[in-house]
């Protein structure tokens, strides 16, 4: 299994941005702000467990937030037992591709739709 972190590179606007994570998180004001101002993971989550439908959605969600704010941002696929975020450059080589995650989530609910509709 893996986990993907997203971190916030840059932001236009710190309150917005700060509620736009919030609305999706439900993180405390105070750990989104210090996650923003530290460059730390705005959102941590394993994939393909058995929450991966409210993960998918959670990770969409913000990554078109984030977009439509105009902020930058980076996504990394690391290892699920990676804990330790306070040096993201050793991360440079898990990072991936808005598109490219975009497309993991999307093939992701395709298939599940399409297992759902087979067992009905």
């Amino acid at each position: 299994m893996s986990k993907i972190i997203i971190i916030v590179d840059h932001f236009e606007n710190k309150a917005k941005t700060a509620k736009a994570v919030r609305d999706v998180t439900k993180a405390s004001l105070g750990d989104t702000l210090t996650s923003l101002s530290s460059q730390q993971p705005v959102i941590n989550q394993n994939l393909f467990n058995n929450d991966q439908p409210e993960v998918s959605k959670k990770l969409k969600q913000l990554i078109s937030s984030l977009d439509s704010l105009g902020d930058r941002y980076s996504i990394y696929e690391l290892d699920e037992s990676e804990t330790e975020f306070s040096d993201t450059s050793k991360f440079e080589l898990h990072k991936i591709p808005t598109q490219t995650m975009i497309n993991i989530l999307d093939r992701f609910d395709d298939d599940l739709e399409r297992f759902q509709n087979e067992q009905r």
